[in-house]
């Protein structure tokens, strides 16, 4: 099971921590909505983690296989399209273009294209799922009492002879 944690960047609207074991991440949006712009928004994660995990399974195949995997890059694009299904309405598509250098037949190029739909988070992404949410309520621990006198404590008695009703300045 993986875990990650997600916690609230104190002092930014929006800015988010994100941990794994030793690792940190900062996720926010920019400026025109109300951000501070200290890293990717979480849908550029998305696409970027998608972009990440595709390299990261040809490299591993490569590697397998030794074949001459030099360099590789991956561009994650989204775009809004009409969805087929449901006239009149919109859904994500996303496409993959992956560029790799080295000395590879067209098989191994074909067979590297045909990995990228093996990447974990492609599989994730594609395939079934099931996601639950549950909100765990905390309330902050009360103030703790300050160092401030009880009302009435601390202050000064009346003068002797003194009427303490008395409003200043009306000698009644």
């Amino acid at each position: 099971m993986i875990t990650v944690l997600v916690t609230s960047k104190t002092g930014h609207a929006f800015a988010q921590e994100i941990r794994v074991g030793a690792h940190m991440a900062v996720s926010d949006v920019d400026k025109g909505v109300g951000g501070s712009d200290l890293g990717l928004s979480p849908h550029e994660l998305f696409l970027g983690a998608l972009g990440a995990c595709t390299a990261m399974t040809l490299q591993m195949v490569a590697r397998r296989k030794s074949w001459d995997l030099k360099e590789i890059s991956v561009t994650v694009s989204e775009q809004l399209v009409d969805d087929p299904a449901n006239p009149g309405q919109k859904i994500s598509s996303i496409t993959e273009q992956i560029e790799v250098k080295g000395n590879l037949t067209q098989a191994e190029l074909n067979a590297l294209e045909k990995a990228a739909e093996r990447c974990p988070v492609y599989k994730l992404l594609t395939g079934p799922k099931q996601v639950s949410t549950s909100l765990i309520h905390r309330t902050p621990p009360p103030p703790v009492a300050s160092s401030q006198p009880a009302s009435g404590a601390g202050q000064q008695a009346p003068a002797a002879g003194s009427n303490p009703g008395a409003i200043p300045g009306n000698s009644q």
